[in-house]
């Protein structure tokens, strides 16, 4: 129980800890928002998704312990794609969603290396679509 307990609080600092880094950086990409509207739609999406890992925590499902898995990460992708602007901000936020994750009870070895995979392939997912969300900006711009 005191594991759940941890792992339910680590997720909430988690969401917090993104909401910080969103309002430290929205003053500087707030102007660029009619031009550019993807920075800040990034941000937001790095809020909810440990807002969802926090509402994960409170389900006692397989699903949601694999949603649980997934949302760490989506959150490392983004931190490597923007390894150059904002996404080392997001390593704090990767630490404390893996860890929390990584203590949710009744888990044993088979569970972690699946959850491991759907991690992966969260990652995988968000560096895909972010990619392919700005290649057609690209098209949409140079055209």
């Amino acid at each position: 129980m005191r594991r759940l307990q941890v792992s339910r609080l680590l997720a909430i600092l988690a969401t917090l800890l993104s909401v910080y880094i969103l309002i430290r950086l929205w003053p500087q990409i707030a102007p660029y928002q009619d031009m550019w509207p993807l920075p800040g739609l990034y941000l937001l999406e790095m809020v909810w998704l440990p807002l969802i890992g926090v509402a994960l925590t409170f389900l006692d499902y397989r699903w949601a312990v694999l949603g649980m898995w997934a949302i760490p990460g989506a959150v490392l992708g983004f931190a490597i794609l923007g390894a150059l602007t904002v996404g080392p901000a997001y390593l704090p936020v990767f630490l404390l969603l893996a860890v929390s994750t990584f203590l949710r009870p009744a888990q044993g070895l088979r569970q972690y290396l699946g959850g491991l995979a759907v991690g992966i392939c969260g990652g995988a997912v968000q560096i895909g679509y972010m990619l392919a969300v700005l290649k057609v900006l690209q098209q949409i711009a140079g055209s």
